[in-house]
């Protein structure tokens, strides 16, 4: 796993396997895990160029793993988008997709959170 990947993080396999298709569609290498608890899993092993991750999941929610990455040494400065249909717990700032999304408005979204990272 390389440092240019995307880190898809969804308890949904429908909205999961969207948002990677999207992403690879773009020319993106995807990494597509189910929970919080899996993405630090993850995020273990290497550094993602971003993160789109879910709020509401079983294990681990999206809020506590934007936390965990806001505290990581090498995780603190990685770009992060919330795709969820409840954003009212969004970190202040975070770029935010309602779900259900239109495509475009994915695509849109993911083109501003990877300037972030620039």
């Amino acid at each position: 796993m390389g440092s240019e990947f995307i880190l898809v993080v969804d308890d949904d396999d429908d909205v999961r396997d969207s948002i990677g298709d999207v992403l690879a569609l773009e020319g993106h290498d995807v990494v597509a895990v189910a929970n919080g608890e899996q993405a630090i899993g993850a995020l273990a092993v290497a550094t993602p160029r971003a993160v789109v991750t879910d709020l509401s999941m079983p294990f681990r929610s999206g809020q506590s793993l934007i936390e965990h990455l806001r505290r990581g040494e090498r995780t603190h400065c990685v770009p992060v988008c919330v795709v969820s249909a409840d954003a009212s717990t969004a970190p202040k700032g975070a770029l935010v997709v309602r779900k259900p999304f239109e495509v475009e408005e994915l695509r849109g979204a993911l083109r501003r959170v990877l300037r972030r990272e620039a």
